[in-house]
């Protein structure tokens, strides 16, 4: 019998009006699995009908999703991982939340979007990390949400290397990636 190949594809849920950043706010996000996986498998029976909805229907899952990180995982056969990768601009609005989806990473595994997920999380805490430095000392409450955020974040991301562990992989984030983001940001 012949194995399923599934491929692995990281996201993230990216509000319209740029609310990701610290000084409009970061809020978490009302959204549960269920209205996601829900809004991906609509959006690809509206562009690809019954043929497309019928393809992916048993092999589509969501193997994971972060209310505060705003990042998941969603698993799909390899033979029809296209449709997936076509559907996902389309996506609009989740729940009455006008956002879209944002792919971080494609694997064939889930050891490599989990690991995609952690340098992700790493690239997030630091420019935070940095936005928080810079804000002014009269913004002292929304520093102090600010700092909830990223423990918030940090946990997730301790989350994420716990999962590595089960998995087996070791994971030692890079300093290259911090860099770039600080030449960046």
């Amino acid at each position: 019998m012949v194995r399923v190949k599934r491929r692995y594809l990281c996201f993230e849920v990216v509000p319209n009006g740029g609310d990701h950043n610290l000084t409009t706010g970061y809020r978490k996000l009302d959204i549960t699995e269920r209205q996601v996986r829900d809004t991906v498998r609509q959006t690809i029976a509206d562009i690809y009908g019954d043929y497309g909805l019928a393809s992916v229907q048993l092999s589509f899952s969501l193997k994971r999703f972060n209310q505060t990180t705003r990042t998941g995982v969603l698993a799909i056969k390899r033979s029809v991982h296209t449709i997936l990768l076509t559907a996902l601009p389309f996506v609009k609005r989740i729940n009455q939340l006008d956002c879209f989806l944002k792919s971080i990473h494609l694997s064939g595994t889930i050891r490599g979007c989990l690991k995609a997920l952690a340098v992700h999380h790493n690239k997030q805490i630091v420019k935070l990390r940095g936005q928080l430095s810079k804000t002014t000392s009269s913004s002292l409450l929304s520093s102090v949400a600010n700092q909830r955020l990223i423990s918030d974040i940090e946990s997730a991301h301790k989350d994420i290397e716990t999962s590595l562990l089960v998995h087996r992989i070791a994971y030692q984030p890079s300093s290259s990636a911090a860099t770039e983001d600080n030449i960046d940001g």
